[in-house]
């Protein structure tokens, strides 16, 4: 299931009290400065791993962390997807490696990506955001 980038997780970005100074809380879905999948072009559902890149930089935002750096992990993310290597012409996709979770994104992103690597590779695993495990 894919993030619905309009409505969120969390209430927040309205309300505050205005009568005892208090200001409302930050909502990015309210800052136009801050990248969508509709505002870069990109329609979910379109490819697996990109949307995967998406729903991590949503959960991001939602955490409350600085979109500078949300940003960041979704570029970092955008380009292990479009390194990995494309299935040949007339020949079914190659089976994933699927081994994971990847080590860093449980613990920096409580999320878990797999391998994004055929099954076979050899090597370290790969996961989309270009941790190796």
């Amino acid at each position: 299931m894919s993030y619905d980038e309009t409505s969120g997780t969390g209430e927040g970005g309205e309300g505050g009290d205005p009568g005892g100074g208090e200001a409302p809380a930050y909502d990015w879905r309210q800052d136009p400065n801050v990248p969508t999948a509709e505002s870069q072009g990109y329609t979910l559902g379109s490819d697996p791993c990109l949307d995967a890149c998406w729903d991590a930089y949503y959960k991001c935002l939602d955490r409350g962390r600085d979109p500078s750096v949300c940003l960041g992990d979704l570029t970092a993310c955008q380009r292990g997807c479009a390194e990995r290597p494309a299935p040949d012409a007339g020949t079914p996709a190659a089976q994933p490696c699927d081994q994971g979770p990847c080590p860093n994104c449980a613990s920096e992103f409580q999320d878990s990506q797999p391998c994004n690597q055929a099954l076979g590779h050899g090597g370290p695993h790969t996961c989309v955001r270009g941790h190796t495990w």
